[in-house]
């Protein structure tokens, strides 16, 4: 099995990206994660549970280029595209 990733990144910390994050930092125990999203209570809450091992981010720009791997869970379209636009476009 390849080795998992150390820096994760992860863009939307809501009621389905939470926990899906949630499950990977309890999978990876010798991973950082790197966390945004648009509401500062989830970002706040998922520091808080990450035990030292997550940063909270300002952008989602900021996130990828923290992080060598990232996910995104973005339940709207303009959400998605805005964080699209943050990485890509912006890098």
């Amino acid at each position: 099995m390849a080795a998992l990733p150390k820096k994760v990144g992860w863009v939307g910390l809501g009621l389905m990206g939470y926990p899906m994050a949630n499950n990977l930092l309890n999978k990876m125990p010798d991973a950082e994660f790197f966390v945004y999203d648009v509401i500062q209570d989830s970002i706040d809450k998922f520091v808080k549970d990450g035990n030292g091992r997550v940063q909270a981010c300002a952008s989602s720009k900021e996130v990828a280029d923290k992080s060598v791997c990232h996910a995104s869970n973005i339940h709207s379209r303009a959400g998605a595209t805005s964080v699209q636009a943050d990485h890509w476009l912006l890098k």
